[in-house]
């Protein structure tokens, strides 16, 4: 028989990364709602710490793992210098058949010698980038400049120039901070961390009680240990409880199926009996 109230078993290791990252913060939370906590716990700062660090980090990954900002960001620039390129290259196009016999000398000389520029949208992303730069680089040489404002091209280059530095400078941060995501703990081992913080913080939280339910005088510290666990377990249950039902829910949409084809052979031998 045991001597104080323990730690139920949380099956944590089996959740979704979703409902592990929200388990951790909600007992951190429930620790923090009992003033003191730590201290009475005997619970070391450098091990809080550590905590803390493992769930801000497996909150990071989650929140990479339903929405990456930087890469909508860069898709939008993507498309923005596309849909500019595009532009580009319809008012040249258009312009060799213009009525305005100026215009179309111009557009002429402009295809002739820019022409070979046209399909760098369908080039991979560094080689788009630097033929987009080479296409900017030749809009500036003297000879091209009369024509290109003749076909009013010049307003596009700066927006060009613009969406394609951009492109790269989200494209390298993203980059970068992947470099440094290799560094830092993996999805798997920071779960795995995670749930062995928590489990050294509960081993010292259930030994003050065990040891201040046998002290005298020590029963307000066996009280308040035992309301902390009581509000922990009830965490415990909680997160269990949504797990096993989100199994079971998984488990009924894998056999619907077989039941759905089940009911639609009964409908049709009915059927054939009528």
């Amino acid at each position: 028989m045991s001597l104080f109230i323990e730690f139920e078993g949380s099956y944590s290791s089996k959740y979704s990364l979703a409902l592990h990252v929200a388990y951790h913060m909600e007992q951190y939370k429930v620790m923090a709602e009992h003033e003191g906590w730590a201290a009475r716990a005997h619970v070391p700062e450098a091990l809080l710490a550590e905590y803390e660090a493992v769930i801000a980090l497996l909150r990071e990954r989650n929140h990479e793992a339903h929405s990456d900002i930087k890469t909508e960001r860069s898709g939008l620039e993507e498309s923005e210098r596309d849909r500019l390129l595009s532009m580009f290259f319809f008012i040249l196009g258009s312009s060799l058949t213009a009525a305005d016999e100026a215009v179309r000398e111009a557009a002429k000389l402009l295809d002739t010698e820019l022409g070979h520029f046209k399909k760098i949208r369908y080039e991979a992303d560094d080689a788009e980038t630097a033929l987009i730069r080479a296409l900017l680089s030749a809009c500036e040489e003297e000879q091209y400049q009369s024509a290109i404002d003749k076909l009013g091209l010049r307003a596009l280059l700066p927006d060009l120039e613009r969406a394609n530095e951009r492109f790269m400078e989200i494209k390298m941060q993203r980059m970068k901070e992947r470099h440094e995501r290799r560094l830092q703990l993996s999805t798997r081992e920071a779960r795995r961390k995670a749930d062995e913080l928590l489990g050294d913080i509960q081993r010292l939280i259930s030994a003050t009680g065990v040891i201040a339910s046998v002290t005298p005088g020590a029963e307000e510290t066996a009280a308040f240990i035992e309301s902390l666990m009581h509000d922990m377990n009830a965490v415990i249950r909680s997160y269990r409880t949504a797990w096993r039902q989100s199994e079971g829910q998984k488990q009924a949409r894998r056999k619907r199926p077989e039941n759905e084809e089940e009911e639609t052979a009964a409908g049709e031998e009915n059927l054939t009996d009528k």
